[in-house]
């Protein structure tokens, strides 16, 4: 829990995140395990998304993300790039480590890879 802490007040030095947006997310974070329950080392813990050139095949992003934070905003509904909210929730409640989704990107042909680590 301490990573996805530190992960969030880096968003905010970086700008990417407002102070309010980091106090809902560090709440929400708190309220996503109970105090007694520790966190079990053998379930995933992050999502990683990997964007890819089409024409290279090398990652032109790549953000590794705590599980729940992207639970957290997942939450809050709609589509991700053309994805329902709900269906990637599901997917990644259902997965194991390793690739959950890849999907390509209109036009462009860029390809997102979203995995659970």
């Amino acid at each position: 829990m301490k990573e996805e802490r530190l992960r969030i007040l880096q968003m905010v030095r970086d700008q990417t995140l407002t102070a309010a947006e980091a106090a809902a997310l560090l709440s929400a974070l708190d309220a996503s395990l109970p105090a007694a329950e520790p966190e079990r080392s053998g379930q995933p813990r992050w999502v990683r998304i990997q964007v890819l050139d089409p024409h290279s095949n090398r990652a032109k992003a790549n953000v590794t993300l705590p599980l729940s934070l992207v639970d957290f905003g997942l939450k809050m509904g709609g589509k991700w790039g053309g994805i329902d909210a709900d269906e990637l929730r599901s997917a990644l409640a259902a997965s194991d480590r390793g690739r959950v989704l890849v999907a390509s990107e209109g036009e462009s042909g860029e390809r997102v890879e979203i995995f659970l680590e």
